[in-house]
């Protein structure tokens, strides 16, 4: 199977927040011999780990600065030569044109810019109000990190609860423990972010 997976979020060295868990889900895939991964960006893809053969960066430059209208726009072409049957958006929006023959998986963090819109910049609340709720509708399957993000998508874009499922983020508890702590024996639960 070959899995096509959005990499623009991989454009800084320095991982946080969104691009830093895609990352962790990437790096439990790594050794996974059985599918081929495309890592499909227009800009520069920086993955810090070595690709094994089944991994390929495809990088195709946009036409104007805008990963949006590359993605929007040229993104279904880049699946459809690559001959993708499965393609994850991982931040929010899929190709405006779906592929025929190509699954698509959707990852949508949170719906900030439409419950509080105040919390994003008027450019991405556009971006995000203007493509997410189509990307939504479009998708065979979506992601949600949190159940509250799932209700949201139900409720505010009328998206069939069955197309939808919540599957946490995580990551290596320990780059988390502190010094001094020996045993977290007893199953937690524990989310903090920032977008």
């Amino acid at each position: 199977m070959k899995i096509g997976i959005d990499a623009r979020i991989f454009k800084y060295k320095e991982y946080s927040g969104i691009p830093k868990a895609i990352f962790e889900v990437l790096k439990r895939w790594i050794n996974n011999t059985e599918n081929e991964y495309y890592l499909i960006s227009n800009t520069e893809v920086c993955f810090p780990l070595e690709l094994p053969s089944n991994w390929k960066i495809v990088i195709v430059p946009a036409f104007t600065g805008s990963g949006t209208l590359w993605q929007i726009f040229r993104l279904a072409n880049i699946i459809r030569r690559l001959g993708i049957d499965v393609f994850w958006g991982t931040n929010f929006m899929l190709p405006a044109k779906k592929v025929r023959n190509c699954k698509y998986l959707l990852t949508i963090h949170d719906l900030a810019f439409e419950v509080m819109p105040e919390v994003v910049s008027w450019k991405t609340n556009l971006i995000l109000r203007i493509f997410c709720k189509r990307a939504c509708k479009q998708a065979d399957y979506i992601h949600a990190v949190s159940e509250s993000t799932a209700n949201d998508i139900v409720r505010q874009y009328h998206i069939d609860k069955s197309k939808v499922k919540t599957v946490y983020w995580g990551a290596p508890v320990s780059e988390h423990i502190s010094n001094g702590v020996d045993d977290i024996g007893k199953r937690f639960f524990f989310g903090i972010g920032n977008y």
